[in-house]
């Protein structure tokens, strides 16, 4: 098929003109900073410093408690034990009966925490003594020990004596030393005893009785 020239010619003298449409480009917006809260980070060191020096000191607390809980405890225990070695009737120094009793013939009865001894002249005391253990009982169960009632006790020691004040001594004589010798071997059995009633009138005056040598005394402190 042949083409017509005109027809060329018209194409060309109606070419489309194409209008360029200009290309904008956005500007990137660059992200937003995170602002940061310097004012509220101070606050925050602070806080857990304090915190801190709370949890602290709790331990310590908790600590110091426990190791006083322990040391109570031993101490208890200690004292429990104590308790249950140590004779109950032995004298304390709370007792009056402790110190020294001077007899009406010159004799003297010294009464220690854990000893007692017996000298034949208080003003001689080096080496002239029995000396040995005891333990004791007073008021009502002194009373019972020996067997008398409180009448009996108002009729033997008078009317004006406080039970709790009567005791009943058991002494238990280990050494003898007679004129500077140790005649313990001599004068002693092994199970020798001696049981002593000691009434107590006031502070400085009281009554004594060794039922075992069947001797009785009126006593002075000294």
């Amino acid at each position: 098929m042949n083409s017509n020239p005109n027809d060329t010619q018209v194409l060309e003298d109606k070419k489309i003109k194409i209008k360029q449409i200009p290309l904008k480009v956005k500007t990137a917006k660059s992200p937003k900073k995170i602002k940061k809260t310097e004012s509220n980070i101070p606050s925050f060191k602070l806080l857990s410093t304090i915190k801190i020096v709370l949890v602290i000191l709790l331990l310590l607390l908790n600590t110091l408690l426990i190791i006083n809980i322990a040391v109570k405890k031993d101490t208890n225990n200690k004292n429990s034990t104590l308790t249950k070695e140590k004779n109950p009737t032995k004298v304390t120094k709370s007792d009056s009966v402790l110190g020294n009793w001077k007899t009406n013939n010159d004799g003297l009865f010294s009464f220690q925490d854990d000893i007692f001894y017996w000298y034949d002249s208080y003003k001689y005391q080096e080496d002239n003594y029995y000396s040995g253990t005891y333990t004791f009982k007073n008021g009502q169960d002194a009373l019972n020990e020996m067997g008398y009632t409180e009448d009996d006790a108002q009729k033997y020691f008078g009317k004006n004596i406080k039970i709790e004040n009567i005791y009943s001594i058991v002494l238990k004589p280990n050494i003898v030393y007679k004129a500077g010798i140790d005649t313990t071997k001599r004068d002693l059995n092994d199970d020798s005893t001696w049981w002593y009633i000691l009434v107590i009138k006031d502070n400085n005056k009281a009554l004594g009785y060794n039922q075992t040598l069947d001797l009785r005394y009126e006593l002075t402190k000294y």
